[in-house]
């Protein structure tokens, strides 16, 4: 029964980061966006991997608490083309 719960509650703080990050890349992506707004975008990023790969250091499938796809590529650098 806890181990339910505790999947819940990370299922539900994740997907709840996953928008504040949508909401947040959309204020950045508009033109009253500061660097205070690209800051939180980051921090919140930063968190959300963090998540990420604890999810995977537990033996836990990322798509299972609430992530809408495997982040990885998402957080590795990107390559110029």
């Amino acid at each position: 029964m806890k181990d339910k719960i505790l999947i819940n509650y990370l299922r539900d703080t994740i997907e709840d980061l996953l928008d504040t990050i949508e909401k947040t890349k959309k204020e950045c992506d508009s033109n009253e966006s500061d660097k205070v707004a690209q800051g939180h975008l980051i921090g919140l990023v930063h968190a959300l991997h963090v998540f990420y790969l604890q999810a995977k250091a537990f033996n836990f499938n990322p798509l299972d608490l609430g992530f809408k796809f495997d982040p990885e590529e998402y957080f590795s650098p990107r390559k110029h083309r």
